[in-house]
């Protein structure tokens, strides 16, 4: 029974379209990323990374499919008061030096 969940959950893993994360190691661990037309759940303790990944999911699905995006749009929603725009912004900043791309983002608070 657990082979023939291992081998259902891997035809779903090659189909589906992935996005990366920013960070070879995570994408090689996840088969190329974060996959698409899902729903995947973050989790871990305080300080491990999780808003770190979701920010650069973020920018990330906006790049193109050359740079491991999917050239679309993303939306964040973050619960938490107060907002790490700050971050976000240097996270950007950076992502355009790597990338060589513009990703626009707008942020409403």
């Amino acid at each position: 029974m657990k082979r023939e969940a291992q081998n259902l959950l891997q035809k779903v893993d090659e189909k589906s379209e992935k996005c990366t994360v920013g960070c070879p190691i995570l994408d090689r661990i996840l088969n190329g990323g974060i996959p698409t037309k899902s729903i995947t759940e973050v989790v871990g303790e305080s300080g491990s990374g999780k808003t770190q990944i979701c920010l650069q999911l973020v920018l990330s699905a906006q790049l193109p499919p050359s740079h491991g995006g999917l050239n679309g749009s993303s939306l964040y929603i973050y619960t938490e008061y107060p907002f790490l725009i700050r971050r976000l912004k240097l996270l950007m900043l950076k992502f355009r030096e790597k990338h060589k791309v513009t990703a626009r983002v707008s942020i409403i608070l």
